[in-house]
Parts: structure tokens; sequence; C-alpha cells
């Protein structure tokens, strides 16, 4: 889906597709979006539910289609916007703040696996998790991923842009 969403923008921005909705369009596209959106949110919490006996068709109708839906009704988020009918949404999700973070983020999901697996399999002996064990586990677990994603992207990722900029600038073309 994400891939014919993002060939579809790009033959839309490149002007090979003839694409002027309606405003029509867009209000019905949003609300559908939206809506989509909230019903997965509370069908979600039914169906995690501790206390929820398995509904011969909720449970599957809900396994089968939960990702095919969250993804349209995201994929329609980044449709609209990319195409300037965002509005507020889009003027949030394009904040500059965002950039390193999410920059960032993306170093935390390379390395996090390093002291993840160093914290298992440095466990000799059977443990009996409890709820603040896993809280200090966790806590413990994101602050080393967050040091080494800041040291992976000031070592790898800033440097490798800079490089890349400058290959591709027009000062090195001459």
């Amino acid at each position: 889906m994400g891939l014919a969403l993002g060939y579809f923008i790009f033959m839309v921005k490149i002007n090979r597709h003839k694409f002027n909705p309606s405003t029509r369009f867009w209000w019905l596209g949003w609300t559908t979006s939206v809506l989509t959106l909230i019903g997965f949110v509370l069908v979600t919490a039914i169906v995690c539910n501790p206390d929820h006996k398995f509904s011969p068709w909720l449970d599957p109708l809900y396994l089968g289609f939960q990702r095919p839906v969250f993804c349209g009704a995201l994929g329609w988020i980044i449709f609209a916007c990319s195409l300037g009918h965002g509005g507020l949404i889009n003027r949030f999700l394009s904040w500059p703040g965002f950039r390193p973070l999410g920059k960032l983020t993306y170093c935390v999901f390379l390395v996090h696996v390093i002291p993840i697996n160093n914290q298992v399999y440095s466990i000799h002996d059977p443990i009996v998790y409890s709820f603040i064990d896993t809280v200090y586990l966790f806590n413990g677990d994101m602050i080393i991923s967050f040091a080494m994603a800041l040291v992976c992207h000031l070592t790898v990722e800033a440097p490798c842009s800079r490089l890349v900029a400058y290959l591709l600038s027009d000062k090195n073309k001459k």
C-alpha cells in the first residue's frame, strides 16, 4: 500500500496524472480517515481487553483487517498532507522540531537491539518480573538506546549527510 501511495503521489506531483478533486472529495476523505482511526482505537480497546471473550465475528474481522484499514487511514493523511490539503495537521507534522527527533528515533530503531540483547543474554538465573522491574529495565534500555543513537547520529549519519549534500551541490559540479 505504501509503495503504491508513494508512486501515485509522485506521479501527481510531476503532473503525469491529472488529479483535480473537488472539495467534497477532500472532506469525505478526511471524515472517513478520522472516523476509521477512532473506530480502530475503540475496537482495539475492546479486543485487547483482558476480560474480552472470543467473538466469532469480531476477532477474525479485526485480525484480518486491522493493518490494511489502519494503513489506509494513515495513507490518507500522508496523501492529503503531501498534496497541500492537510491544514493544521500538516502544519503540526511539518514542525521543524520533529526533524532532529525523527533522525534520533531512527537511530534508536537501528541500535536498540544491542542493549536489549546484552541484557537478555547476560541473565543466568530465572527472573520473576514485577511491574517495577519491567519499568526499571525499560527505562534503562531506553536511556542507553538514546545515548547510543546520539553517538551514532553524530559519528555516522550527520557526517554522511553532509558528505552527500556536498557531493550533490552545485559548487562541486564545476
